[in-house]
């Protein structure tokens, strides 16, 4: 026999230790695909869906709700209908140089308004069958509506 041939021990030796090496490198190799494999992201994926749905029901549930009253002074909304008309007024006035007949501008008014004119002034007047609130025209209209704006809210209060 020739001395460079392994002997039977020691051939065994060197095919478990290749043997060894085969299996480490394969594990390695199987161990370095499962790292670079995409993560399973279906359990993220049903949360993410449920907190949307559930927000979604929510928001559809306080939407639904009927809206909470706002309470109305309805004294100062029959305000702002003399506030327009006495506006028309005075855009007629400003246009034709004279304060309009009750007859030119009645068509233009909200129902319920009243229109007099005497000399230089004229009185606006609306009544909504439950109130009546009157302007005159001796009164400058932003003091007015700040005189009748506190006094409305005086009495809420």
């Amino acid at each position: 026999m020739d001395q460079n041939e392994p002997k039977g021990r020691d051939w065994n030796e060197a095919i478990t230790e290749a043997s060894e090496h085969v299996e480490a490198r394969g594990a390695a190799v199987e161990e370095a695909k499962e790292k670079q494999r995409p993560r399973d992201s279906g359990p993220v994926l049903a949360a993410a869906t449920l907190i949307l749905v559930l927000s979604l029901a929510w928001v559809g549930f306080r939407f639904q709700a009927p809206p909470e009253a706002v309470p109305i002074n309805e004294t100062v909304n029959l305000a702002w209908f003399v506030v327009d008309a006495v506006e028309l007024v005075e855009d007629f006035r400003a246009e034709a140089g004279r304060l309009p007949e009750p007859g030119e501008v009645a068509t233009m008014f909200e129902e319920g308004t009243v229109y007099s004119a005497a000399g230089d002034g004229y009185t606006v007047t609306i009544d909504d069958g439950d109130r009546s609130i009157e302007y005159s025209s001796e009164t400058p209209l932003n003091e007015w509506v700040a005189i009748y704006a506190t006094s409305s809210m005086e009495e809420e209060g």
